[in-house]
């Protein structure tokens, strides 16, 4: 759906006359009253992320340290907050990177020359990364020009944001988030493709009122969209017939939660089949697996601990899943 619009009518920036406008930043007209812009409001899938327990650790930073004891715990205040923000960062980045194509082999494809790089380029997805302070989005087209769902990019968007939540808990740095569907209006970037509209309501929504501790949740749109896939599959609609195997992956990647959230089963035996295309991933679950008992022993005795229920239940969910990482 394209909208367009004319910027006309009276400068609105008070104080200054139509012609210094123009005129402003020496020169460069940035911008032209009268002129046409075009945007896209279009479906997104996107995902936003928190990375917890900040808040408290920030407003420590808040008092200027006088002598040598409050200046080490200065220091260490200081790599708890920007070091796992830059953990977080430099592993979302990677995990984007290594997902931006699925091996033909991975998913039930043998073929090789010229039908093998068709399909490498039907399944290769374009994330875009959007960074906000200790919060991050990743956003994607969900629909092509003919209106069918780029199945690939939802199965690459899962498989990054599971890969980046195994890293960030391996590197003792929670996070939780949302994923969902939605409209939203697009802009260019340079190279990157900006996006703002109710979507990300959506997506912070599930982050910060539902997730409640470590966990991806999925949002309504999301889950439905993919049940339709399997409903079109079943049919024989030949557009999801040639993304058998990616949908068969994204309907099992999601798993239902003790609550009835459906949720990113980020150390399913989904992740697990991909994790032999990427090395140290189970060092990462390993310490992961560790980090989360090592706060559960920490938080446990104290009665009513949020904290404590919070990697109770995150426990419960790395306990289901251990059995399947330690084959390797």
């Amino acid at each position: 759906m394209d909208i367009k619009w004319e910027l006309e009518g009276e400068n609105p920036i008070i104080g200054m006359t139509q012609e210094e406008f123009e005129r402003m930043d020496s020169g460069d007209d940035l911008m032209e009253p009268h002129r046409e812009e075009s945007v896209k409001f279009l479906d997104y899938i996107v995902a936003y992320s928190d990375l917890m327990g900040q808040r408290d650790k920030l407003n420590q930073l808040r008092r200027t340290p006088t002598n040598e004891q409050e200046q080490e715990q200065f220091n260490k205040n200081v790599s708890q907050t920007y070091a796992p923000v830059r953990y977080i960062r430099e592993g979302l980045r990677m995990s984007a990177e290594i997902f931006k194509s699925v091996p033909p082999a991975y998913i039930g494809v043998t073929v090789a020359g010229p039908e093998s790089d068709i399909l490498r380029k039907k399944v290769e997805s374009d994330l875009q990364l959007h960074f906000y302070s200790d919060s991050f989005a990743v956003t994607c087209r969900y629909s092509n020009d003919d209106d069918n769902p780029r199945i690939q990019h939802v199965f690459n968007l899962l498989s990054t944001l599971s890969f980046m939540i195994i890293t960030s808990l391996g590197n003792d740095t929670p996070v939780r988030g949302g994923v969902e569907i939605g409209k939203a209006f697009e802009w260019h970037e340079g190279a990157d493709v900006g996006i703002y509209g109710p979507v990300m309501l959506d997506a912070n929504k599930l982050e910060s009122e539902i997730a409640w501790y470590p966990r991806i949740v999925i949002g309504e749109k999301l889950s439905e969209s993919i049940n339709n896939w399997n409903e079109k599959l079943t049919n024989g609609d030949c557009y999801y017939a040639d993304y058998k195997e990616i949908i068969e992956f994204c309907n099992r990647m999601i798993w239902i939660d003790k609550d009835g959230i459906p949720t990113l089963d980020y150390l399913g035996p989904e992740i697990f089949c991909r994790a032999k295309w990427v090395p140290e991933v189970m060092e990462r679950v390993k310490s992961g697996w560790e980090f989360v008992n090592r706060k559960y022993e920490n938080f446990k005795n104290d009665k009513g601990s949020q904290i404590a229920l919070r990697y109770y239940l995150l426990k419960e969910y790395y306990s289901s899943r251990m059995s399947i990482w330690n084959s390797l």
